[in-house]
């Protein structure tokens, strides 16, 4: 139940992802287009940035991370405790960026109800993935074969070196790498945080 679980919710956020990204590419050109006001402008900027850098890191890294371990790969445990950590770390980021554009949408003249309508649809989105994905992917794990500690620790080696061959280790490296610290969205968070107190 949890892998069908699982291999459902992936398939419906990264689907639900594609109607973002489309709302967002069509909302940007209008605003654009209308010339915004600078306080408007520079949050949306750094709002759009971060949004698409962390869509395509879950389609990138965590929905296909999450679909092998629902075909039953062993996994590093800690290191996907840790991507599972920081999504959730960057779900929390998302309320604080709406905050700040719900405040700069005022001066977006007539666009201010379809930037407002966005922010819910993204915050809808992101509660689906805090309340659901990230519970269903931590019961997965739990019941998941764990990758066998040298393995473990040879796959994080292999995650973070170029490799030119594929590996012949029995074990499935990890479908992830190392992410840096702090994530886009965090960063994101705190810049219009900073534009908006000037």
């Amino acid at each position: 139940m949890p892998r069908t679980l699982v291999r459902a919710l992936c398939d419906a956020l990264e689907a639900a992802h594609g109607v973002l990204r489309d709302r967002l590419t069509d909302l940007d050109g209008r605003i654009q287009a209308a010339a915004p006001d600078p306080r408007l402008a520079a949050p949306w900027a750094h709002f759009i940035r971060g949004l698409r850098a962390h869509l395509a890191e879950e389609e990138l890294v965590l929905f296909p991370a999450l679909r092998s371990l629902a075909r039953g790969v062993p996994v590093a445990d800690p290191a996907f405790r840790s991507l599972l950590a920081e999504l959730g770390q960057e779900l929390d980021e998302i309320a604080t960026i709406s905050d700040a554009l719900r405040n700069a949408a005022r001066d977006a003249g007539p666009l201010e109800a379809d930037i407002l309508a966005l922010l819910d649809e993204l915050e809808t989105h992101a509660r689906r993935e805090q309340d659901e994905l990230l519970p269903a992917a931590l019961d997965l794990l739990a019941a998941a074969p764990a990758m066998p500690s040298a393995a473990a620790d040879a796959s994080a080696a292999d995650a973070s070196a170029p490799s030119s061959s594929p590996s012949s280790s029995p074990v499935a490296s990890p479908p992830f790498a190392p992410r840096p610290q702090g994530s886009v969205l965090r960063r994101t968070a705190h810049k219009l945080r900073d534009l908006l107190r000037r």
